[in-house]
Parts: structure tokens; C-alpha cells; sequence
């Protein structure tokens, strides 16, 4: 594994052991969690050799689809050391941003719409880790 798929890993392991579903693509550069209701999802991964994570979000009325776009950068240049239970969370439960929904109303995307989309492309599959409990919680 090369080191984008080694950090990808690494924080699919944490999530994972603060309880959230996750899905890594078939090239493991990149994934999202979810809790077990998939009722929403946070995306991972590199970009600019950088570690960011990403909320996803579609628009309520039909109408407006082709005015927003689908996502927006919760968090960009995250170190390793920050992921826990805590940023986690914050990620999960942060609300898109007026810049990025132009004040139109939006619901975030679910675990079945992400699968559904891009799953042939993506090759996403359930990421099951063993023994991550205590690299998750470190410092909490």
C-alpha cells in the first residue's frame, strides 16, 4: 500500500472504532462513514496531498439541482493526529454551508444514494477492521 491508501486505512480504522460505517473504494485513495442508519455520510481522502474531509448534501426541490452542487469541504489539511471521536463527530453533524447551497434548501446525502451512484465506479465495499478500538480513542 502506498502511503494515501495506508492514511485512508488508518482513518477507517478510527471511524470505525467510534462506531460508524464505513465504505472504502476499490483503490482505497478514498471513503466515507456513516452511522448505522446511513443517514447521512462524510467523505475522506487525499487531495493535494493533504488528508480533507468532504459532507455531502442534494438538493429538496428538483428545481434546483442544477444551481448547487453536491458537497463542500468540511474540513481541508487535517493531520492524522486530529482524527478521533470528537473531529468525527463534528464532521458528521456539520450543516452545509449558505456559500455552498445558495441559501436553497438541501438534505444531506444518504449511504444508499452514494452506493446506489457510485458504486460500479467507485468499487466501494463495507471496511471491516479488528483491534482499532484503541488507536481511535487515544487522548480522549
Amino acid at each position: 500500500m502506498n502511503y494515501k491508501q495506508q492514511l485512508v486505512v488508518e482513518v477507517a480504522k478510527r471511524c470505525t472504532a467510534c462506531g460508524y460505517v464505513v465504505y472504502v473504494s476499490g483503490s482505497l485513495e478514498y471513503a466515507f462513514y456513516t452511522d448505522a442508519h446511513g443517514s447521512r455520510v462524510v467523505e475522506f481522502g487525499f487531495d493535494d496531498f493533504a488528508l480533507r474531509f468532504t459532507g455531502a448534501y442534494r438538493a429538496v426541490h428538483k428545481a434546483d439541482e442544477r444551481l448547487i452542487a453536491r458537497g463542500w469541504r468540511i474540513k481541508n489539511d487535517v493531520e492524522l493526529a486530529q482524527v478521533d471521536r470528537a473531529f468525527l463527530n463534528y464532521c458528521f453533524n456539520a450543516t452545509p454551508p449558505e456559500w455552498a447551497t445558495h441559501g436553497r434548501p438541501v438534505r444531506r446525502t444518504t449511504r444508499d444514494e452514494v452506493l446506489k451512484d457510485y458504486r460500479n465506479t467507485s468499487q466501494y465495499s463495507q471496511f471491516v477492521s479488528v483491534g482499532a478500538k484503541h488507536e481511535a480513542d487515544h487522548g480522549n
